[in-house]
Formats: C-alpha cells, structure tokens, sequence
C-alpha cells in the first residue's frame, strides 16, 4: 500500500480500536490496540491519533486493574501531548492519569 494511503489506513484503525477500547470489548482489542500503536507510530512518530490511542488503550487497562500498564501508557499519550499543542489532548490525558494514580493510590493503602 503507498504511504500516504497506508498512513490514512492507520489513522482509520486506530480510531475504530479508540471506540472498540472504550466500549470495553474483549482482551483482542487490546492485545491488537497495542501492536497497531507501534505501527502507528513507526509510521507516524507524534500525531494526536498516537495520544488518542495510547490513552484509550490506558484508560482500558485502568478498567480492567492493570495499573502497571495503565500508568505505563498514560505516561506515554500525556508525554505526546505534552511536546504537541493540542490542549484538549493534554487535559484528557491529564485526567487519565489522575484516575490511574488515584486507583493506585487505593491500591498501596489496602
């Protein structure tokens, strides 16, 4: 597939396993959410497409208790978003590691 349409595929993908993510479907969204974000950003290093994904694979984790991997995602869209200029992105992936660090914060206290 040429680059560019290659590039609008990726883009398309990741914004179907974004949805597929957050309507919590079963653990192959994730599994494949992750391998296609290593796609994407191989393809594309920094794209808000990259932010929306790593958050919603974040916030995913976060759903079903992986803290570990939530916090490891959610530091990576917020580090992206942080280098770009795309406030919305920056507030969401700001609020999804507030959530990941609250639920961690729980956890450490039980």
């Amino acid at each position: 597939m040429p680059g560019g349409y290659r590039i609008i595929s990726l883009i398309l993908r990741a914004l179907d396993a974004v949805d597929r993510l957050d309507a919590g479907e079963d653990a192959t969204i994730l599994r494949d959410s992750q391998d296609l974000l290593s796609e994407l950003t191989k393809a594309i290093e920094r794209s808000d497409y990259n932010i929306q994904l790593a958050d919603a694979i974040a916030r995913r984790f976060l759903a079903i208790g992986q803290l570990t991997q939530a916090e490891l995602y959610g530091r990576r869209a917020m580090q992206w978003a942080d280098s770009g200029n795309t406030i919305l992105l920056r507030r969401q992936t700001c609020e999804t590691m507030a959530k990941i660090m609250r639920r961690k914060a729980n956890w450490n206290r039980r």
